[in-house]
């Protein structure tokens, strides 16, 4: 009886095993690197937001004029976001180097950052002339402002006392020519006017009761608001 033949296995891997492994390894390669970059922008966001929560007294810190009205969450434009963060810090060690916790105050909002001056800082009563002990601080600010690419609004604020001059009939006049005079130092200090706009308010828009001095000073304010760059594209496609 003949012998069966043995039947070998071939030496080696088969052939589609290299095509295979090599578009595995650069998968791999691949997604590493995206979770390079995922976690090297992450880390920037957890440190801004570390930073500023050590500013706001979350961790153990002298209190400080910036307030965080809501956790800040990383959305599409976390870069952007974290760079006007970042510019936010610089305009609290200017205003902590000033000494000015109780004239300037930054709050973090979800649509931007609201920076509040309050106008006895800024002009003299029932005027609108900056005052010059207030310029080198708009100064500093609109070098800070400068850097950052988006919207801001410059709102005059007054308290309830009415006002009647040949100048300025009521608080809606005082407050617009505030805020526009606030605004042309920021142009006139490098930042681009086309990312400008002034309002007044006159009294209608108190943040604190007008019925006692302390709440009438704080409701004299200039507030600067620069804008989240994802926000004006929702309110700009919201009224597309």
């Amino acid at each position: 009886m003949a012998k069966a033949k043995k039947h070998e296995c071939p030496v080696g891997a088969p052939m589609w095993m290299a095509t295979f492994s090599d578009m595995v390894t650069l998968l791999l390669a691949f997604f590493v690197m995206l979770l390079s970059f995922s976690t090297i922008q992450e880390a920037k966001f957890h440190d801004a937001v570390s930073s500023l929560q050590g500013a706001f007294g979350v961790m153990k810190s002298p209190p400080t004029v910036i307030q965080m009205n809501e956790v800040i969450q990383p959305q599409a434009d976390t870069n952007e976001w974290q760079e006007m963060l970042y510019e936010m810090q610089q305009i609290q060690q200017i205003m902590a180097q000033e000494g000015l916790q109780d004239d300037v105050q930054l709050e973090i909002e979800k649509e931007g950052v609201s920076i509040q001056i309050s106008t006895p800082l800024l002009f003299d009563p029932a005027r609108a002339t900056i005052r010059g002990a207030s310029h080198d601080l708009l100064a500093k600010l609109s070098d800070a402002l400068a850097e950052v690419d988006t919207e801001i609004q410059v709102e005059g604020h007054t308290d309830n006392v009415p006002i009647s001059s040949a100048q300025f009939p009521s608080n809606w006049e005082l407050s617009s020519a505030r805020a526009t005079a606030v605004l042309k130092y920021l142009v006139d200090n490098g930042v681009p006017p086309g990312r400008l706009a002034a309002v007044g308010y006159g009294e209608f828009r108190p943040i604190e009761p007008n019925e006692t001095p302390a709440g009438r000073r704080r409701n004299r304010r200039v507030e600067i608001f620069v804008r989240r760059t994802d926000a004006l594209a929702r309110t700009l496609q919201s009224v597309n």
